[in-house]
């Protein structure tokens, strides 16, 4: 029996010894679960002041303290910086609210001011946000009968259907696709039978150039399989080469947007550009422009009567009624699934926005000229921060390129001069009459808004690239002219906010940005150009911002706009921003910078955390920030090494 005991203790032992080893290991990682856990909370929720806590450096405090009250305020509403992609997105009142809101504007990179222009594009943003809180109530009644329109004016619906489901990969309810149900449809949708084709779209507008073979046999396998899911649907019979053609027929659209005898009545209200130039133009501001018309025109009459001129001769289907459709669904969408009530008034002030800010875009420019008496206050300390900026790229280039083609290189950077918008648009003060009938103020806008101004253009400068940089952020360039967009020229010249610097930071990284990419883009010799591409490379793979979105050249460009500021110009923009310390403002520059072009133009894009370790990344890891404000106790780091 003693043996058996034994025996028996001996097994419950080696049974029990693993067991009690894993609790005990257990018990001993709670605590350094816990602290991780505490630790990946405190950097989530303060990654700005993180790694400076431990320093007892009073100007690393004051530094601290400095960019907690920035990230607070910019960050958050991502003001005066970029149109479509941050303030659609941090709008935080619902639309009624903001009727009488002074900022009313603010995501046009400053407030419309009192004068006559100023006043009009207040009115016409009013009518227009009356007429979003409107059209979330009536929205199915005026989608409705714009499908009973387009069915009355274009052949084959139904297959336009299947045209647009395959570009937008919208969802949409099979109950109602067919002939009849588009012509008879009068009443809510219900909330089911939602058919989804986002995966063929998907797999259409993003093929990967460089295909491997099994990539390529599961590409057409989803192709063939959304096909028969479509005919299913339906009760169609698209082939193969057709789903080819309507690819194709969306790739080559907007080139053939408008035939020439709509481009002809239309261009008689734009005396000063070509009917090419005009087409062009289409082709960047269309869709975002008559998206939102939908949402808002309350007046089906006058609907009816802006979707004559996107019809061409034989009814058919263009670009631009394609979008009208798209957000046709969309609307219907919203209106009969179950979503949040704000987050559906939120949308349709984000179309109200993005119809706005295109179609009184000239108005905005007469706002910024009558304000800035001609445009002129600031243009010589901009003409001086150009030439900082030109010799700061120069002298970086001819690090770059090989000995032969220093010099060729930085006499051509230097040779580069800067054209202001206050140079380019003569004012034209006929101003338009309108009304609080959203509706009918589009009519007006359509018909006379670039009649405003005209363009004096140089000789040697393109005029489409006048008109593109009136509505775009991207400045012109040609023949070692640089021109600058209308937007943030205003910003820098109309704002006395705080967000002073970050529209002027912008500007020097939109003129270092177009040098830079004359550089590159210019001939030279064969070893010059094997070394600008391999630096580009480089520097693209090793960055942290991303490249591709305002800037092409992100960091030579921001490395050029705090080159300018050590120079000392940094001290002639002092006039007239808030801060008057030149470190506070250096810092500024490059922390705004990287938050207004990274947070805003990626935020679709990346998760918030992913973000917040990325920025943190680029000024923890910044010498700039050191030597800003003689942090000694900072590491200094290098961003890029190796290029």
């Amino acid at each position: 029996m003693r043996e058996a005991a034994e025996r028996n203790r001996t097994s419950t032992q080696r049974s029990q010894g693993p067991f009690g080893c894993y609790m005990l290991l257990l018990l001993c990682l709670i605590p350094a679960v816990i602290a991780v856990c505490a630790f990946v909370i405190m950097a989530y929720k303060v990654p700005y002041t993180f790694y400076a806590s431990s320093s007892e450096d009073p100007c690393c405090e004051e530094y601290v303290a400095l960019l907690s009250r920035i990230v607070n305020r910019t960050i958050s509403p991502c003001k005066s910086i970029y149109d479509f992609t941050c303030d659609r997105y941090s709008v935080q009142t619902a639309p009624g609210a903001l009727l009488d809101s002074p900022g009313i504007a603010s995501s046009w990179g400053y407030k419309p001011s009192n004068t006559p222009a100023g006043k009009l594009v207040y009115q016409y943003y009013r009518s227009c946000v009356t007429a979003a809180v409107q059209g979330e109530r009536q929205g199915a009644r005026t989608a409705a009968t714009l499908l009973e329109f387009l069915n009355q004016s274009i052949r084959s619906p139904v297959r336009l259907i299947v045209e647009i489901s395959l570009k937008y990969g919208i969802e949409f309810p099979v109950s109602f696709l067919s002939e009849n149900m588009l012509k008879a449809w009068r009443y809510p949708l219900p909330r089911r039978m939602f058919f989804n084709v986002h995966h063929i779209a998907v797999t259409i507008n993003r093929i990967v150039i460089n295909l491997s073979a099994e990539a390529e046999q599961a590409y057409h396998r989803i192709r063939r399989d959304a096909r028969r899911k479509i005919n299913e649907a339906l009760s169609l019979n698209v082939s193969e080469s057709e789903v080819d053609e309507i690819d194709s027929a969306f790739r080559v659209a907007p080139k053939n947007a408008y035939t020439a005898s709509n481009l002809t009545g239309l261009h008689n209200l734009i005396p000063t550009l070509t009917v090419a130039e005009w087409r062009t133009l289409l082709e960047n501001v269309t869709r975002a422009n008559l998206t939102g018309v939908v949402f808002l025109i309350s007046d089906i009459g006058a609907l009816k009567r802006s979707l004559d001129i996107l019809l061409d001769v034989n009814s058919q289907p263009k670009i631009v009624v394609f979008s009208l459709v798209h957000a046709t669904f969309r609307l219907l969408i919203g209106a009969v699934q179950e979503k949040d009530q704000r987050d559906i008034r939120l949308r349709y002030f984000a179309y109200c926005q993005d119809v706005s800010t295109y179609i009184v875009g000239p108005l905005l420019i007469v706002d910024i000229m009558q304000t800035l008496n001609a445009g002129k206050l600031h243009d010589a300390m901009l003409r001086t921060y150009f030439h900082s900026i030109t010799k700061a790229v120069g002298e970086r280039a001819g690090t770059l390129v090989a000995p032969e083609d220093i010099d060729s290189v930085r006499k051509y950077v230097q040779r580069t001069r800067l054209l202001l918008p206050s140079e380019v648009f003569r004012l034209d003060l006929s101003l338009p009459q309108l009304t609080n009938d959203f509706s009918r103020n589009y009519l007006i806008m359509r018909k006379s808004q670039w009649t405003f101004f005209t363009i004096a253009v140089p000789d040697d400068f393109p005029r489409f690239e006048v008109v593109r940089s009136a509505v775009r952020w991207l400045p012109g360039f040609f023949n070692n002219v640089v021109l600058l967009p209308i937007k943030p020229y205003a910003a820098v010249n109309i704002t006395s906010t705080l967000d002073d610097v970050v529209p002027l930071a912008t500007l020097g990284m939109l003129m270092a940005d177009a040098v830079w990419r004359s550089v590159f883009s210019t001939k030279w010799s064969a070893e010059t150009n094997q070394r600008l591409q391999r630096h580009r490379m480089c520097v693209d793979q090793q960055t942290r911002i991303p490249r591709g979105t305002l800037f092409f050249y992100p960091k030579l460009s921001l490395d050029a706009a705090l080159d300018a500021s050590r120079r000392g110009h940094w001290n002639a923009t002092m006039t007239f921003l808030p801060y008057r310390l030149q470190k506070t403002s250096r810092s500024q520059l490059f922390f705004l910078l990287i938050i207004f072009h990274y947070y805003c133009s990626a935020a679709k894009y990346l998760p918030p955390g992913y973000r917040r370790s990325e920025s943190n990344y680029l000024f923890i890891h910044s010498d700039d920030f050191r030597e800003a404000f003689g942090c000694s106790s900072r590491p200094a780091r290098v961003d890029i090494t190796g290029c």
